[in-house]
């Protein structure tokens, strides 16, 4: 019978650190929270070699004397609260007493600390949990604390590392969150010894997010405020002409705590309802003040959870404040009453490939009987089906490789379909689907090429990047570039691009770029080349295709059944969606009762 026994304080430290700290990024977060409640107004953070090598957070706050320097190493020892009571008025970042014992116990710690009242500070050397050296240190006022190897006695935990730029990454994003968080806070962010993001503390929401974003993207937002009960709201959302491909861009506050709430993301997006193109995100900054009581932060060490009472009132109010935001003449990009909005045409101006044949002059005549493909020949969404595979069914009369070849635009159907004529039927054709369908054969084909022609730009682009999208293009510069976007670094956190793949001359390629550097940071491993170009092809394709309204010739719907004739996957999108239904003669007949 196996015996139960106590651990030593050691093991129990490195077990429960595993819940605090994660990555380098979680001890970046519990550093500033530190330094936040200290007072701080100023906080600067070091990083090498992705936070893995070594961190080094210094605030200019009150300081510990030696007595609590040490004391802040032992396990649930904290300034902030002092009974159980106290949890229902947490009005402070920690409270739980475990980030320091957590970070010291993986890693190799040096604390240098000073009171403003005091001559001299205190420095104390901590490796994997044990006090190795205490010394008095002559320092400036506030705190300064070196995290080393993180997690060099874990090595476990270095297994599910990821490279060093995403983890640069990692610390990018939560580096500005918390400067949203804290707009009255400076928070300088250094990797390597280049500085890649400064707030400069003005206590203003707006120019913490002109130094996340840019201050281009910074005048796109539209502030919003919203009080019900004992429940406000401030902050700011980006007109849907700024957007993204990925959710992560909405930043929530709760009582100035940086906090993950997918209930709240959820009001933001219903709040912008249809104004985003479906697989766009919006930018945000959500902060919301409540009492306390409401609120429970004690939920995982992370603090990253909480539970809030009445969520459902929460939630209404969140989506109410944003529609009523997005009234306004921001989100009507260029609005002129005498433009002709229904002659617009797609961005994308250059030739779709498709085959010389000549155009039938007159409908092919209906043969006895016809049907387009059994039900389990139909490709489902997200199935990637190659159209020279499928047999067609017998009584086919013309063979299913032929098929679309025979098709023949009748009308359109606003918004975005194609009415399309055949022996087999009525075809109602995805015009954006089909279009974005043909344009990424083309883009692929270009990009798998060993070396991709490139077009110079008469005026370079510059593209000003957030933090964290600047890191992972650090550790990815290279790549992009074999992919034909010539880039070089411009300023702080800026990348300009001189050279852009020679098909896609009429594709927003800045836009294309940040796909991939989200791509990049979502997979946080390194990319096969391969799986990079489907990405860039398929972004670029969805970006240059016709848009959904704009109106047509006849002419392009002939080119569009001509290049999806010639397509290797003609019946989806990029996306698995379908490009086309079709309603065979036999349906026809069912419905009008001829049968």
């Amino acid at each position: 019978m196996p015996r139960i026994v106590v651990l030593d304080e050691i093991t129990a430290n490195q077990i429960a650190a595993g819940e605090v700290v994660e990555r380098p990024a979680s001890v970046v977060k519990e550093l500033l929270e530190n330094a936040f409640d200290a007072g701080a107004s100023k906080v600067s953070v070091e990083i090498r070699g992705g936070g893995r090598d070594e961190i080094k957070v210094t605030d200019n706050g009150c300081g510990m004397d030696e007595t609590d320097s040490e004391t802040a190493f032992q396990r649930h020892a904290t300034s902030k609260i002092n009974n159980i009571n106290d949890i229902n008025d947490i009005r402070s970042l920690g409270f739980r007493g475990e980030a320091l014992p957590s970070i010291a116990a993986v890693s190799k710690v040096v604390l240098i600390t000073r009171p403003p009242d005091t001559d001299s500070g205190t420095r104390l050397t901590v490796q994997g949990g044990r006090l190795l050296s205490r010394s008095p240190a002559g320092c400036p006022a506030g705190t300064s604390i070196i995290v080393s190897d993180l997690f060099y006695n874990t090595p476990a935990r270095l297994k599910y590392m990821k490279t060093k730029s995403a983890e640069s990454g990692q610390i990018s994003d939560v580096v500005t969150r918390l400067a949203m968080a804290r707009p009255d806070i400076s928070i300088k962010l250094e990797n390597e010894g280049r500085t890649s993001f400064h707030s400069t503390g003005t206590g203003h929401y707006i120019d913490a997010l002109a130094a996340v974003y840019g201050a281009e993207t910074a005048k796109e937002f539209i502030p919003i405020e919203g009080a019900e009960d004992q429940v406000s709201i401030k902050g700011l959302i980006a007109s849907p002409l700024v957007s993204r491909s990925s959710k992560k861009h909405i930043t929530v506050i709760i009582n100035g705590r940086y906090v993950r709430n997918p209930l709240i993301n959820t009001a933001v997006l219903e709040g912008y309802g249809t104004l985003l193109t479906q697989g766009r995100f919006p930018l945000g900054l959500i902060s919301v003040k409540l009492d306390p009581g409401f609120l429970d932060v004690n939920v995982h060490p992370s603090k990253m959870v909480v539970r809030i009472s009445g969520e459902s009132k929460l939630f209404n109010l969140v989506k109410r404040t944003v529609m009523a935001a997005l009234r306004t003449e921001k989100i009507i990009p260029g609005f002129s009453p005498e433009a002709d909005y229904g002659t617009q045409r797609s961005d994308y101006t250059g030739s779709l490939s498709v085959s010389e044949k000549s155009v039938p002059p007159h409908p092919i005549p209906e043969p006895p009987q016809s049907v387009f493909v059994s039900p389990g020949q139909v490709p489902r969404v997200g199935q990637t089906v190659d159209h020279r595979s499928l047999s067609p069914m017998p009584g086919l009369f013309v063979p299913v490789e032929k098929l679309l070849e025979t098709i023949y635009p009748i009308g359109f159907l606003p918004p975005t379909y194609i009415l399309a004529g055949s022996i087999n039927g009525l075809f109602i054709i995805d015009h954006h689907a089909a279009h974005e369908r043909i344009l990424y054969e083309k883009f692929l084909g270009m990009l798998n090429n060993k070396k991709v022609n490139s077009q110079i730009l008469l005026v370079p682009s510059v593209v000003q990047l957030s933090p964290r999208e600047f890191q992972i293009a650090e550790g990815n510069l290279d790549y992009i570039c074999s992919l034909g976007i010539q880039a070089q670094f411009f300023g702080s956190n800026s990348l300009v691009i001189r050279e852009i793949p020679a098909e896609m001359t009429t594709v927003p390629v800045e836009d294309v770029l940040r796909d991939l550097l989200e791509y990049l940071y979502e997979s946080g491993q390194p990319v096969h080349r391969e799986e990079l170009i489907k990405k860039m092809a398929t972004s670029a394709a969805c970006r240059a295709a016709i848009k959904s309204g704009t109106k047509s010739a006849m002419e392009e719907a002939w080119s569009i059944i001509r290049g999806l004739a010639d397509a290797d996957v003609p019946y989806t999108c990029p996306h698995g969606r379908p490009t086309m239904i079709n309603i065979n003669d036999h349906e026809l007949k069912t419905r009008f009762k001829r049968t």
